[in-house]
């Protein structure tokens, strides 16, 4: 009887540890009309993912879980971003006494905190009068919605590319 509690509970901790490393890293590409494991994806994007040749409805369905994907890994990326200047600044502040160059890296970092936040608050509004605008270009077409969702996932992947930079710099 002992063994067989001692196999339940090492099982049971087996199965809590998996099941939550999985959820961590497959969270950001849930959404409510698919969910994408890593397993799927291989070495492409989570929103490359092929919607099919399907009817117009089903087309428009995907344009949107394409572009919920893309906001999520936006959010992720930009939340990731957030936190290495946070660390920076945390750690900087936690010095006893800081030298001359000390406090302009200080300061410059919360520079950078306050502009990745405002940045990422232009963004929004931009796209969200790029996709009133695409909206008003297709008005009244069925593939309205696709397209309309189709101009803010290339704008969200071209950010998900500007915070790439932000963080590793240019490529080349």
């Amino acid at each position: 009887m002992r063994l067989f509690l001692a196999l339940l509970a090492f099982t049971f901790s087996q199965c809590t540890i998996t099941t939550e490393d999985q959820i961590k890293r497959e969270v950001i590409y849930k959404t409510d009309t698919i969910y994408i494991s890593d397993k799927d994806l291989g070495n492409i994007a989570p929103w490359e993912l092929d919607c099919g040749g399907g009817n117009q409805l089903e087309m428009n369905i995907c344009s949107r879980s394409k572009l919920l994907v893309v906001d999520s890994v936006l959010k992720v990326r930009n939340s990731e971003l957030l936190f290495d200047l946070d660390q920076v600044i945390e750690n900087l502040e936690k010095q006893q006494s800081l030298s001359e160059m000390d406090i302009i890296e200080l300061l410059n970092y919360r520079k950078q905190k306050n502009s990745l936040m405002e940045i990422h608050k232009c963004f929004k509004i931009m796209r969200a009068e790029v996709r009133e605008f695409a909206r008003s270009y297709y008005d009244g077409g069925t593939m309205m919605p696709m397209m309309v969702n189709l101009y803010a996932v290339q704008m969200t992947i071209n950010q998900i590319e500007i915070l790439r930079i932000l963080k590793d710099g240019p490529k080349g």
